[in-house]
């Protein structure tokens, strides 16, 4: 992303400030964070830590749910691009199909909470 640090090459056992001379000690004592020096967000220190962030993970019905839509969206756009319905071809009924289609809405907006607890958790 646009102003965030680049990682550093170097292990983080070479960034010590006691490593990179009293300048940096300095700076040490005068914020009492670890790794404060510019190099390391907050994720990274927090991965770094072992503690990884997981409130961006997807469970299996999510990943059921996004693969839903996209195919339900691909053979939406099959429809419209060259009238041909996938999922009426693999179904033998149309009673079929309209369950799958179906339970392609209910995936789409599965998705659409999904989509909105991301944002809160994004603040």
């Amino acid at each position: 992303m646009v102003g965030e640090p680049l990682p550093s090459p170097l292990p983080p056992s070479s960034l010590h400030p006691a490593a990179l001379g009293p300048a940096s000690a300095a700076h040490e004592d005068a914020n009492s964070l670890p790794l404060d020096n510019g190099v390391f967000s907050i994720a990274e220190a927090e991965t770094a830590a072992g503690a990884e962030p997981r409130e961006r993970e997807l469970s299996w019905l999510d990943w059921v749910a996004l693969i839903a839509v996209v195919t339900g969206g691909l053979n939406c756009g099959l429809i419209a691009a060259v009238n041909l319905d996938v999922f009426a071809k693999i179904l033998p009924y149309a009673a079929a199909t309209r369950a799958v289609q179906g339970l392609i809405g209910l995936a789409a907006l599965h998705c659409v909470v999904l989509l909105f607890k991301w944002g809160d958790g994004a603040d």
